[in-house]
Parts: C-alpha cells; sequence; structure tokens
C-alpha cells in the first residue's frame, strides 16, 4: 500500500487557481503539487473534463512532457522535471521538480520578480533577451505552451533564467498545435509577445524612475 504524505499542517509554498504547491517532506528538491477541491460548473463536459476530471491539467501536462521525451530522447532543461504522483491527506499529489534561487529559495514567478522594485536595466535586458532563448528553446524541442503567463514561468539564476513550471501541453478540444507547424509557431509567437509585453512595461518604470532620479 503506497505511503500517504501527510500535508495537513503543512504551510503551501504556492498558490495558483487550480492547485496548492507545498514542499515535498523527504526531498529538498521536489515539490507536491495538489488540486483545490473542484467544481461542477458544466452541464455538458467535453471529453477530457469527463475522462480526467479535475486532474485533466496534469494529463495535460504529462502528455506533453512525453512527448517531448519521445521527440528528442532528453528533456528539455526550460521545463521543471516531473517526478510522477502520491498520495496525500489533500488526496492525489503531482510531484515536480522545485527550482531554487541561487540562495536556496524558491524561485519567484516571473510576474513576481517583474514586481519586485529594485532590478537594474542590466538585469531586466538580459531577461528579455532570455525570453527570446525560451521560446526558441520551446521551437526546437516543439514544445506546446499553451498558458505563457508570467505567473507560469520562473526566475532563477545569477543571470536571470526562465523555467516554465506549468501551462504546457494543448488545451484546445482540437489541437491543432500538434498537427500544423504554422499553428504551433503562431501559437508560440503569441506567448513570447505576451511575456515581452510584460519585460518591456518594467523597462519602461526602470527608464522613468532612472530619469527622475537624473533631474
Amino acid at each position: 500500500m503506497p505511503q500517504i504524505i501527510d500535508l495537513t499542517e503543512a504551510l503551501p509554498l504556492a498558490e495558483g487557481r487550480d492547485q496548492v504547491i507545498f514542499q515535498h517532506p523527504d526531498y529538498e528538491d521536489r515539490l507536491i503539487k495538489t488540486t483545490k477541491p473542484h467544481i461542477k460548473t458544466r452541464r455538458i463536459k467535453r471529453y477530457s473534463m469527463w475522462r480526467y476530471r479535475h486532474l485533466r491539467g496534469w494529463h495535460r501536462e504529462l502528455s506533453e512532457y512525453v512527448a517531448m521525451l519521445a521527440r528528442n530522447g532528453a528533456p528539455c532543461d526550460r521545463l521543471a522535471g516531473l517526478f510522477g504522483f502520491c498520495q496525500t491527506s489533500l488526496g492525489s499529489g503531482f510531484v515536480v521538480e522545485k527550482i531554487s534561487t541561487p540562495d536556496g529559495s524558491l524561485a519567484p514567478t516571473l510576474k513576481q520578480f517583474l514586481n519586485t522594485p529594485g532590478h537594474s536595466n542590466k538585469t531586466l535586458t538580459q531577461l528579455r533577451g532570455d525570453v527570446i532563448d525560451l521560446f526558441q528553446a520551446l521551437e526546437t524541442h516543439r514544445i506546446d505552451f499553451h498558458d505563457p503567463h508570467a505567473r507560469n514561468v520562473v526566475v532563477t539564476g545569477a543571470k536571470p533564467l526562465l523555467r516554465i513550471v506549468d501551462g504546457i501541453g494543448s488545451a484546445p478540444l482540437i489541437p491543432m498545435t500538434q498537427f500544423s507547424d504554422w499553428a504551433f509557431r503562431r501559437v508560440a509567437a503569441q506567448g513570447k509577445a505576451r511575456l515581452l509585453r510584460q519585460v518591456d512595461k518594467a523597462l519602461a518604470r526602470q527608464a522613468r524612475l532612472q530619469q527622475a532620479q537624473d533631474k
């Protein structure tokens, strides 16, 4: 019988719309994702909701990860590693790599990083370049990043390096990005543009701050 990991008294390290993230009690370099209680809102469900229910996001993520391994023979280092499933006191858990900053703390999401003041123009410019490098890596490995929001990417490394912790896989009922190169590149370009806009806003704020200081 599998061990049940007790998370009853554990404090979440992070929380999203559908998931709560905990430190794995046995492995410092791993996290456990758990899902929030599922609320039924649709009378007619698409197949993935009927088949995988509240875990359909995990299925989509795992399916894309396996497809990446099948195509390339090795994982892309821009993605958090996946280690399988476990049972917890809060239900099923998904064990994933913990991505940390150089000092060992949990890496901030890109959204948190950009909302934190004090980053130099050089750091933000390097970060902008890495957004471009990130999507180049995804195109090289043909990884579908269907939810390219700043909350699904974390920033780590002394020189900013972006890694994806959530949002891979194809969400539409008909996954055109899996069959069409044009659709794949179009969706990737839209995702890259979205993240670049957010970094550009931070660069603009930094420029205004610098101008005010120079007066």
